[in-house]
Protein backbone atom coordinates (compact mmCIF):
# COMPACT_ATOMS: atom_id res chain seq x y z
CA UNK A 1 0.00 0.00 0.00
CA UNK A 2 0.87 3.45 -0.95
CA UNK A 3 2.06 6.15 1.97
CA UNK A 4 -1.24 7.96 0.57
CA UNK A 5 -3.42 5.26 1.10
CA UNK A 6 -2.06 4.57 4.15
CA UNK A 7 -2.51 8.14 5.28
CA UNK A 8 -6.28 8.43 3.94
CA UNK A 9 -7.38 5.49 6.04
CA UNK A 10 -5.66 6.96 9.12
CA UNK A 11 -7.63 10.23 8.27
CA UNK A 12 -10.76 8.21 8.13
CA UNK A 13 -10.20 6.03 10.77
CA UNK A 14 -9.65 9.63 13.11
CA UNK A 15 -12.82 11.02 11.64
CA UNK A 16 -14.75 8.00 12.89
CA UNK A 17 -13.54 7.78 16.40
CA UNK A 18 -14.26 11.75 16.76
CA UNK A 19 -17.64 10.99 15.32
CA UNK A 20 -17.89 8.24 17.85
CA UNK A 21 -16.59 10.46 20.49
CA UNK A 22 -19.29 13.52 19.88
CA UNK A 23 -22.34 11.20 20.02
CA UNK A 24 -20.89 10.33 23.15
CA UNK A 25 -20.02 13.77 24.39
CA UNK A 26 -23.79 14.91 23.02
CA UNK A 27 -25.38 11.75 24.85
CA UNK A 28 -23.91 12.85 28.20
CA UNK A 29 -25.39 16.35 27.79
CA UNK A 30 -28.51 14.67 27.35
CA UNK A 31 -28.57 12.89 29.77
CA UNK A 32 -26.98 15.22 32.33
CA UNK A 33 -29.13 18.44 31.70
CA UNK A 34 -33.02 18.45 31.21
CA UNK A 35 -34.76 20.85 29.28
CA UNK A 36 -36.94 23.89 30.96
CA UNK A 37 -40.33 24.94 29.40
CA UNK A 38 -40.43 28.58 29.55
CA UNK A 39 -43.98 29.87 29.06
CA UNK A 40 -43.90 32.38 26.21
CA UNK A 41 -45.73 35.67 26.11
CA UNK A 42 -48.92 36.45 24.55
CA UNK A 43 -51.68 34.40 22.89
CA UNK A 44 -55.24 34.37 24.41
CA UNK A 45 -57.07 32.09 26.79
CA UNK A 46 -60.43 30.94 25.69
CA UNK A 47 -62.09 29.32 28.90
CA UNK A 48 -66.28 28.27 28.53
CA UNK A 49 -68.38 29.49 31.62
CA UNK A 50 -72.27 27.83 32.17
CA UNK A 51 -74.44 30.59 32.43
CA UNK A 52 -73.52 34.55 31.85
CA UNK A 53 -72.94 37.37 34.45
CA UNK A 54 -75.70 39.52 35.73
CA UNK A 55 -73.24 41.75 37.80
CA UNK A 56 -69.46 41.68 37.49
CA UNK A 57 -69.46 43.66 40.99
CA UNK A 58 -67.81 42.14 44.60
CA UNK A 59 -70.80 42.91 46.64
CA UNK A 60 -73.05 41.28 44.30
CA UNK A 61 -71.53 38.46 42.65
CA UNK A 62 -72.02 35.75 45.12
CA UNK A 63 -74.84 33.92 43.90
CA UNK A 64 -73.42 33.30 39.96
CA UNK A 65 -70.42 31.62 39.32
CA UNK A 66 -70.08 33.72 35.88
CA UNK A 67 -69.74 36.89 38.16
CA UNK A 68 -67.55 35.46 40.94
CA UNK A 69 -64.94 34.05 38.04
CA UNK A 70 -64.82 37.20 36.55
CA UNK A 71 -64.56 39.42 39.75
CA UNK A 72 -61.49 37.13 41.09
CA UNK A 73 -59.67 38.60 38.23
CA UNK A 74 -60.96 42.14 38.19
CA UNK A 75 -60.81 43.32 41.57
CA UNK A 76 -59.21 42.77 44.75
CA UNK A 77 -60.25 42.94 48.74
CA UNK A 78 -57.84 44.64 51.89
CA UNK A 79 -57.01 40.06 51.72
CA UNK A 80 -57.05 37.41 49.96
CA UNK A 81 -56.75 34.01 50.32
CA UNK A 82 -53.45 32.10 49.26
CA UNK A 83 -53.50 28.47 47.88
CA UNK A 84 -54.05 26.77 51.81
CA UNK A 85 -57.00 28.84 52.36
CA UNK A 86 -54.76 31.83 54.56
CA UNK A 87 -55.77 35.46 54.48
CA UNK A 88 -52.60 37.15 53.24
CA UNK A 89 -52.54 41.10 51.94
CA UNK A 90 -53.64 42.32 48.97
CA UNK A 91 -54.71 46.04 48.75
CA UNK A 92 -53.35 46.63 52.56
CA UNK A 93 -49.72 45.97 53.20
CA UNK A 94 -50.39 44.64 56.58
CA UNK A 95 -52.94 45.10 59.90
CA UNK A 96 -52.83 45.12 63.35
CA UNK A 97 -55.16 43.67 65.49
CA UNK A 98 -55.82 44.83 69.30
CA UNK A 99 -55.00 42.38 72.46
CA UNK A 100 -59.07 42.57 72.78
CA UNK A 101 -59.91 41.54 69.40
CA UNK A 102 -62.04 44.35 69.02
CA UNK A 103 -60.05 46.46 66.54
CA UNK A 104 -58.04 45.86 63.13
CA UNK A 105 -56.26 48.61 61.54
CA UNK A 106 -55.14 48.47 58.11
CA UNK A 107 -52.56 50.14 56.05
CA UNK A 108 -52.91 50.25 52.54
CA UNK A 109 -50.38 50.34 49.81
CA UNK A 110 -49.55 53.50 48.20
CA UNK A 111 -48.31 51.88 44.77
CA UNK A 112 -52.29 50.82 43.69
CA UNK A 113 -54.38 51.89 40.64
CA UNK A 114 -57.31 51.68 39.36
CA UNK A 115 -57.76 50.28 35.67
CA UNK A 116 -58.55 53.66 35.02
CA UNK A 117 -54.99 55.54 36.26
CA UNK A 118 -57.20 56.57 39.36
CA UNK A 119 -55.31 56.21 42.53
CA UNK A 120 -56.64 53.51 45.31
CA UNK A 121 -56.42 55.30 48.68
CA UNK A 122 -58.54 54.86 51.99
CA UNK A 123 -61.82 56.66 50.26
CA UNK A 124 -62.53 53.60 48.57
CA UNK A 125 -62.86 51.01 51.30
CA UNK A 126 -64.70 53.71 52.74
CA UNK A 127 -67.27 54.12 50.02
CA UNK A 128 -67.56 49.83 49.72
CA UNK A 129 -68.22 49.66 53.46
CA UNK A 130 -70.52 52.42 53.18
CA UNK A 131 -72.68 50.38 50.18
CA UNK A 132 -72.71 47.17 52.25
CA UNK A 133 -73.79 49.00 55.46
CA UNK A 134 -76.57 50.99 53.46
CA UNK A 135 -80.48 49.34 54.42
CA UNK A 136 -80.57 49.51 51.14
CA UNK A 137 -78.20 47.44 49.45
CA UNK A 138 -79.50 44.81 47.37
CA UNK A 139 -76.77 41.59 47.92
CA UNK A 140 -76.54 39.01 50.76
CA UNK A 141 -78.14 40.35 54.14
CA UNK A 142 -75.74 37.86 55.68
CA UNK A 143 -73.01 39.86 54.39
CA UNK A 144 -74.70 42.98 55.24
CA UNK A 145 -75.19 42.29 58.71
CA UNK A 146 -71.90 41.57 59.60
CA UNK A 147 -70.80 44.99 58.29
CA UNK A 148 -73.16 47.03 59.69
CA UNK A 149 -72.15 45.93 63.37
CA UNK A 150 -68.79 47.17 62.19
CA UNK A 151 -67.46 50.75 63.07
CA UNK A 152 -65.11 52.25 60.22
CA UNK A 153 -63.08 54.89 60.58
CA UNK A 154 -60.74 56.67 58.15
CA UNK A 155 -57.74 58.01 59.86
CA UNK A 156 -55.40 58.94 56.87
CA UNK A 157 -55.26 58.29 52.90
CA UNK A 158 -54.04 55.60 53.38
CA UNK A 159 -54.96 54.11 57.08
CA UNK A 160 -58.70 52.32 57.92
CA UNK A 161 -59.70 50.87 61.14
CA UNK A 162 -62.84 48.78 61.70
CA UNK A 163 -63.79 48.45 65.74
CA UNK A 164 -66.22 45.03 66.15
CA UNK A 165 -68.98 45.12 68.91
CA UNK A 166 -67.36 41.71 69.94
CA UNK A 167 -64.65 39.43 69.32
CA UNK A 168 -65.17 37.70 65.82
CA UNK A 169 -62.19 34.86 65.06
CA UNK A 170 -63.41 34.74 60.88
CA UNK A 171 -63.24 38.37 60.66
CA UNK A 172 -60.16 38.80 58.21
CA UNK A 173 -62.23 36.05 55.99
CA UNK A 174 -65.01 39.10 55.54
CA UNK A 175 -62.41 42.12 54.43
CA UNK A 176 -61.31 39.55 51.22
CA UNK A 177 -64.33 40.76 49.52
CA UNK A 178 -63.28 42.61 46.64
CA UNK A 179 -63.57 46.95 46.76
CA UNK A 180 -65.21 49.33 44.18
CA UNK A 181 -64.07 52.88 42.83
CA UNK A 182 -65.38 55.55 45.34
CA UNK A 183 -64.24 58.22 42.05
CA UNK A 184 -67.06 56.10 40.09
CA UNK A 185 -69.67 54.29 42.23
CA UNK A 186 -70.06 57.69 44.60
CA UNK A 187 -72.35 58.92 41.98
CA UNK A 188 -75.15 55.66 42.17
CA UNK A 189 -77.66 55.16 44.65
CA UNK A 190 -77.11 52.00 46.58
CA UNK A 191 -80.52 50.89 45.79
CA UNK A 192 -79.58 50.62 42.12
CA UNK A 193 -76.27 49.19 42.86
CA UNK A 194 -77.37 45.92 40.79
CA UNK A 195 -78.84 47.95 37.83
CA UNK A 196 -76.34 50.64 37.40
CA UNK A 197 -74.15 50.08 33.79
CA UNK A 198 -70.99 50.02 35.64
CA UNK A 199 -71.53 46.27 36.17
CA UNK A 200 -71.33 45.57 32.54
CA UNK A 201 -68.11 48.05 32.33
CA UNK A 202 -65.88 47.42 35.86
CA UNK A 203 -63.16 49.27 37.30
CA UNK A 204 -61.11 47.36 39.53
CA UNK A 205 -57.31 46.92 40.78
CA UNK A 206 -56.76 43.00 39.81
CA UNK A 207 -54.59 41.81 37.30
CA UNK A 208 -56.83 41.90 34.06
CA UNK A 209 -58.91 44.70 33.02
CA UNK A 210 -62.65 43.78 31.45
CA UNK A 211 -61.99 45.63 27.30
CA UNK A 212 -65.07 43.96 25.87
CA UNK A 213 -68.99 42.62 27.06
CA UNK A 214 -71.21 41.05 24.99
CA UNK A 215 -74.19 38.62 25.42
CA UNK A 216 -71.51 36.00 24.27
CA UNK A 217 -68.66 36.87 26.01
CA UNK A 218 -65.99 39.28 28.05
CA UNK A 219 -62.81 39.51 27.67
CA UNK A 220 -60.07 40.30 29.78
CA UNK A 221 -56.68 42.07 29.20
CA UNK A 222 -53.80 42.75 31.80
CA UNK A 223 -53.83 45.64 34.35
CA UNK A 224 -51.63 47.96 32.73
CA UNK A 225 -51.53 49.62 35.91
CA UNK A 226 -50.66 45.78 37.52
CA UNK A 227 -48.02 46.25 40.37
CA UNK A 228 -47.14 42.95 40.26
CA UNK A 229 -45.39 40.26 37.46
CA UNK A 230 -47.41 41.11 34.36
CA UNK A 231 -49.53 38.16 32.70
CA UNK A 232 -47.59 36.11 30.22
CA UNK A 233 -51.32 36.19 28.43
CA UNK A 234 -52.16 38.49 26.09
CA UNK A 235 -56.24 38.57 26.56
CA UNK A 236 -58.60 35.76 28.75
CA UNK A 237 -62.22 35.19 26.94
CA UNK A 238 -64.73 34.20 28.92
CA UNK A 239 -67.38 32.40 26.58
CA UNK A 240 -71.04 31.56 27.75
CA UNK A 241 -72.61 28.27 27.57
CA UNK A 242 -76.84 28.04 28.38
CA UNK A 243 -75.43 24.97 30.92
CA UNK A 244 -72.41 22.76 31.98
CA UNK A 245 -73.02 20.04 29.69
CA UNK A 246 -72.84 22.19 26.99
CA UNK A 247 -69.32 23.08 28.09
CA UNK A 248 -67.62 19.48 26.50
CA UNK A 249 -69.28 19.83 23.95
CA UNK A 250 -67.78 23.46 22.78
CA UNK A 251 -64.62 22.27 23.80
CA UNK A 252 -64.61 19.26 21.24
CA UNK A 253 -65.82 21.54 18.56
CA UNK A 254 -62.90 23.45 19.40
CA UNK A 255 -64.93 26.39 20.68
CA UNK A 256 -62.76 27.38 23.67
CA UNK A 257 -59.69 26.07 25.04
CA UNK A 258 -60.54 25.32 28.54
CA UNK A 259 -63.51 24.81 31.61
CA UNK A 260 -63.92 25.61 35.09
CA UNK A 261 -66.24 22.75 35.37
CA UNK A 262 -67.09 19.14 34.60
CA UNK A 263 -70.59 17.64 35.69
CA UNK A 264 -70.34 14.22 36.87
CA UNK A 265 -72.19 12.72 33.96
CA UNK A 266 -69.62 14.13 31.44
CA UNK A 267 -66.54 13.42 33.80
CA UNK A 268 -66.11 9.75 31.66
CA UNK A 269 -66.09 11.58 28.11
CA UNK A 270 -63.63 14.15 29.57
CA UNK A 271 -61.45 11.63 30.69
CA UNK A 272 -61.31 9.53 27.31
CA UNK A 273 -60.52 13.28 25.14
CA UNK A 274 -56.91 13.12 24.11
CA UNK A 275 -56.64 16.82 23.82
CA UNK A 276 -58.14 17.70 27.58
CA UNK A 277 -55.92 17.63 30.42
CA UNK A 278 -58.31 17.05 33.32
CA UNK A 279 -57.26 18.99 37.21
CA UNK A 280 -58.86 18.25 40.08
CA UNK A 281 -59.05 20.55 43.07
CA UNK A 282 -61.21 21.14 46.26
CA UNK A 283 -63.91 23.91 46.16
CA UNK A 284 -64.73 26.35 48.78
CA UNK A 285 -67.76 24.65 49.79
CA UNK A 286 -69.66 21.60 50.48
CA UNK A 287 -73.23 20.41 50.52
CA UNK A 288 -74.88 18.93 54.11
CA UNK A 289 -78.21 18.03 55.05
CA UNK A 290 -79.82 20.66 58.30
CA UNK A 291 -82.16 18.62 60.41
CA UNK A 292 -85.05 20.58 61.98
CA UNK A 293 -84.84 19.79 65.04
CA UNK A 294 -88.64 21.50 66.33
CA UNK A 295 -90.25 19.99 63.39
CA UNK A 296 -93.62 18.35 64.65
CA UNK A 297 -93.64 15.78 62.51
CA UNK A 298 -90.46 14.60 63.20
CA UNK A 299 -89.30 15.13 67.12
CA UNK A 300 -86.94 12.04 67.12
CA UNK A 301 -84.25 14.35 65.49
CA UNK A 302 -84.18 15.66 68.99
CA UNK A 303 -82.62 12.62 70.21
CA UNK A 304 -78.66 12.71 69.24
CA UNK A 305 -79.07 8.85 69.07
CA UNK A 306 -81.15 9.07 66.05
CA UNK A 307 -78.91 11.52 64.57
CA UNK A 308 -75.90 9.87 64.88
CA UNK A 309 -77.14 6.53 63.87
CA UNK A 310 -78.60 8.00 60.74
CA UNK A 311 -74.86 9.67 60.07
CA UNK A 312 -73.72 5.85 60.58
CA UNK A 313 -75.95 4.55 58.28
CA UNK A 314 -75.46 7.05 55.37
CA UNK A 315 -72.22 5.83 53.06
CA UNK A 316 -71.09 9.20 51.93
CA UNK A 317 -68.08 7.94 50.14
CA UNK A 318 -70.28 5.40 48.03
CA UNK A 319 -72.61 8.32 47.26
CA UNK A 320 -69.39 10.11 46.27
CA UNK A 321 -67.88 7.60 43.79
CA UNK A 322 -71.27 6.43 42.25
CA UNK A 323 -72.95 10.25 42.46
CA UNK A 324 -70.46 13.02 41.99
CA UNK A 325 -67.82 10.29 40.23
CA UNK A 326 -65.65 10.76 42.61
CA UNK A 327 -65.29 14.04 42.47
CA UNK A 328 -65.90 14.96 46.43
CA UNK A 329 -64.69 14.43 49.53
CA UNK A 330 -66.44 13.13 52.84
CA UNK A 331 -66.66 16.28 55.56
CA UNK A 332 -66.46 15.73 59.19
CA UNK A 333 -66.77 19.16 60.15
CA UNK A 334 -68.58 22.15 58.78
CA UNK A 335 -65.13 24.28 58.51
CA UNK A 336 -63.16 23.07 55.92
CA UNK A 337 -59.90 21.28 56.25
CA UNK A 338 -57.74 23.58 54.19
CA UNK A 339 -58.51 26.15 56.91
CA UNK A 340 -56.53 27.61 59.83
CA UNK A 341 -59.71 26.74 62.47
CA UNK A 342 -60.53 23.02 61.24
CA UNK A 343 -59.58 20.61 63.79
CA UNK A 344 -58.34 17.42 62.60
CA UNK A 345 -59.64 15.78 65.81
CA UNK A 346 -62.79 16.26 65.50
CA UNK A 347 -65.08 13.18 65.59
CA UNK A 348 -65.45 11.09 62.59
CA UNK A 349 -68.79 9.19 61.53
CA UNK A 350 -67.48 6.53 59.55
CA UNK A 351 -69.94 4.02 57.41
CA UNK A 352 -71.21 1.77 60.20
CA UNK A 353 -74.65 -0.18 59.44
CA UNK A 354 -74.00 -2.32 62.71
CA UNK A 355 -73.28 0.98 65.10
CA UNK A 356 -76.45 2.42 63.59
CA UNK A 357 -78.77 -0.25 64.25
CA UNK A 358 -77.14 -0.37 67.76
CA UNK A 359 -77.77 3.20 68.33
CA UNK A 360 -81.84 2.88 67.32
CA UNK A 361 -82.34 -0.24 69.50
CA UNK A 362 -80.79 1.61 72.08
CA UNK A 363 -83.17 4.51 71.13
CA UNK A 364 -86.46 2.56 71.58
CA UNK A 365 -86.89 2.14 67.72
CA UNK A 366 -87.31 -1.28 66.59
CA UNK A 367 -89.44 -3.19 63.57
CA UNK A 368 -91.97 -4.22 65.96
CA UNK A 369 -94.18 -5.79 63.20
CA UNK A 370 -91.66 -6.99 60.81
CA UNK A 371 -92.54 -4.57 57.95
CA UNK A 372 -88.51 -3.32 57.66
CA UNK A 373 -89.45 0.02 59.27
CA UNK A 374 -88.88 0.65 62.59
CA UNK A 375 -91.81 1.64 64.85
CA UNK A 376 -92.01 2.53 68.63
CA UNK A 377 -95.00 3.62 70.15
CA UNK A 378 -97.04 2.87 67.45
CA UNK A 379 -95.50 5.10 65.05
CA UNK A 380 -92.93 4.56 62.09
CA UNK A 381 -89.75 5.87 62.29
CA UNK A 382 -90.32 7.96 59.00
CA UNK A 383 -89.65 11.83 57.90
Amino acid sequence: MSPLGRYVRWQVLIAFLGLILLVGLLGYSAYDFTTEVIPAPGGTYVEGLAGAPRAINPLLCQLNDADRDLCRLVFEGLTGFDERGNVVPRLAEKWEISPDGLTYTFYLRKDVRWHDGAPFDADDVLYTIGALQDPAYPGLPDLANLWRSVKVEKLDPYTIRFTLAAPFAPFLDYTTIGLLPAHLWAKVPVSLLAESQLNAQPIGTGPFRVTEVSAEKVRLEPNPYWRGRTPYLAAVEFRFFPDYHSLLTAFEKGLIDGLGHIMPDDMAAAARSPDLTLYSAPLAGYTMVLLNLNSPNAPFFQDKRVRQALLYALDRQRLIDTVLAGQGIVAHSPILPETWAYDDQVPRYAYDLARANALLDEAGWKDTDGDGIRDRNGKPLEF
